[in-house]
């Protein structure tokens, strides 16, 4: 179990930071002006926040899963982070831009899982 802290760590520091970075993008372009820095470290520290529960509950279950089974590879990793957004984005679209619009989740769940691989050791 203590391997599992730093992977638990740097995937939630990973999650964190890079839904920061893609709402931070998103409110600077559709409103032409940087967010305060001071709600950026809030949304950073809320998100790290959620990403230690989500990582820890649902990270955990895949690692447990992926492991038991020996199938702890990147590729599975990358499906069993990608597949829930893909079906979610794909059942809760009903436009072209909101298709495209989950493009960037697919990327954002891609990068956590990639994370997640990278750190956690299979035993």
């Amino acid at each position: 179990m203590k391997a599992l802290l730093v992977p638990w760590l740097a995937s939630s520091f990973a999650f964190s930071l890079m839904f920061v970075a893609f709402m931070f993008v998103t409110v600077w372009l559709e409103t032409s002006a940087p967010p305060p820095p001071v709600m950026v470290l809030r949304g950073a520290l809320g998100f790290f926040a959620l990403a230690l529960i989500i990582q820890f509950a649902y990270g955990g279950l895949v690692y447990l899963i992926l492991t038991r089974a020996g199938l702890w590879n990147v590729w599975t990793v990358s499906l069993a982070y990608l597949l829930p957004v893909a079906l979610f984005g794909w059942r809760a679209s009903d436009t072209t831009q909101d298709i495209l619009g989950t493009i960037r989740w697919l990327v954002f769940a891609l990068i956590v899982a990639l994370v997640t691989w990278f750190f956690a050791p299979a035993e």
